[in-house]
């Protein structure tokens, strides 16, 4: 019995392995086709990739809500790894650390099991930093708050409507946003084909 939970926590193991594997190396394009937009900051990457994600590309980070929205320790994570790799370097700029591909090709790094994405998948990140990447932290942040405020409303079987989702943003952000911004951002967002 006790081999069998062994080996079940190997294959797990292997199998988490393998996706922040791909993960990173998907990363690493991502931040590569985001930095050709404007560099973007640990806060402003989380935000992109959340975007991606709910869109359909498959990196998947688990997200919760935080500080300055839905965050990923595992994006975090892989985010260090491209670090400790040399394959991305973090500036200071005033008070932000902006992430900068260094130039390494992904050939060059440790990803004997990498798997591609979809030509569709990598269309949807196109999309997203095409659209969002301009975009400052603080609006990234909004949007990404209120959506995920929406979403985790939906899985609730909770009512979501622009009232609830705003009540539930004010909530979490205090004065940080007006009802006028929260409105705008979930326009924005269902215009987007986000809050579904």
């Amino acid at each position: 019995m006790l081999e069998h939970i062994v080996n079940r926590g190997k294959k797990k193991c292997l199998a988490m392995g393998r996706m922040i594997k791909m993960s990173t190396m998907t990363l690493l394009k991502t931040i590569e086709d985001i930095a050709k937009i404007k560099p973007p900051g640990k806060k402003a990457l989380q935000k992109l990739i959340y975007l991606a994600q709910r869109k359909g590309a498959n990196f998947g980070f688990p997200f919760a809500i935080h500080y300055y929205g839905p965050y990923s320790s595992s994006l975090d994570y892989a985010l260090q790894s491209l670090i400790m790799q040399g394959a991305v370097e973090l500036h200071q700029w005033g008070f932000s650390s902006l992430i900068q591909p260094t130039g390494l090709s992904i050939a060059d790094l440790d990803s004997e099991d990498d798997q591609q994405l979809s030509g569709d998948q990598l269309a949807i990140i196109k999309q997203v930093v095409d659209k969002f990447a301009p975009r400052t932290p603080k609006e990234l942040e909004l949007l990404t708050t209120t959506d995920f405020v929406a979403q985790e409303r939906n899985k609730k079987g909770l009512e979501v409507t622009r009232e609830t989702i705003v009540q539930e943003v004010k909530k979490i952000k205090g004065d940080k946003f007006s009802v006028r911004e929260i409105e705008d951002a979930i326009d924005e967002l269902g215009n987007s084909g986000y809050l579904m």
